[in-house]
């Protein structure tokens, strides 16, 4: 490091004042300079840290109560939309729906879980095609077989439409709740394996 002695006495002047500026600087909590930038809303810069921190859960607060006042809003109407005219609304409505068989092999393996299957259906409502999109290779040629046997409404459409499918094969140990859920997925099958005595 050079000695101040050798440093013009105007260069000595300069620096002292860059030292003082970054020293003011640092204890004015990291506020602009005016020189070179845009001087900060000082109302700005008192609602950012601290009163973000305060305000920002009470808005999730009232957003939340917002939300339940709505939910119960929606209790007090006449006649209010049920779930299964929902999923009608967006999918062919189920005539017949058939169970697959739980395979001997994938039993006896303990394989369970999802497969999911779509399936093409004409317009009177039978089923065309079936494409196995995932599981376990044991279970899905049950599962085909079955989703080319369910019935759907038919249309005076003449397109073909198209619905996803999902058989859920339950473990050996899974024990039925008592009571059945009251709506239940119209596209969804829980299939049971019920042991031989």
């Amino acid at each position: 490091m050079a000695s101040s002695a050798f440093r013009d006495p105007a260069v000595e002047q300069i620096v002292r004042r860059e030292r003082r500026d970054r020293v003011s600087q640092l204890t004015r909590g990291g506020e602009r300079r005016h020189d070179s930038r845009r001087r900060v809303n000082s109302n700005v810069m008192s609602l950012h840290p601290n009163t973000v921190r305060i305000f920002f859960p009470a808005g999730i607060i009232v957003l939340a109560t917002g939300v339940a006042h709505g939910q119960d809003q929606e209790k007090t109407l006449g006649n209010p939309i049920t779930r299964e005219q929902i999923l009608e609304l967006d999918g062919p409505g189920v005539v017949r729906k058939f169970m697959p068989a739980y395979p001997e092999i994938a039993a006896a393996r303990r394989i369970n879980g999802q497969v999911l299957i779509d399936v093409e259906i004409n317009p009177k409502g039978n089923v065309t095609a079936a494409r196995v999109i995932i599981g376990e290779k044991l279970l899905r040629d049950s599962a085909r077989k079955a989703a080319l046997l369910w019935q759907f409404k038919s249309v005076d459409t003449v397109a073909t439409r198209s619905v996803r499918l999902t058989f859920v094969f339950l473990p050996l140990d899974y024990v039925a709740p008592k009571e059945k859920p009251v709506s239940a997925a119209p596209y969804r099958v829980e299939i049971e394996r019920v042991a031989m005595p």
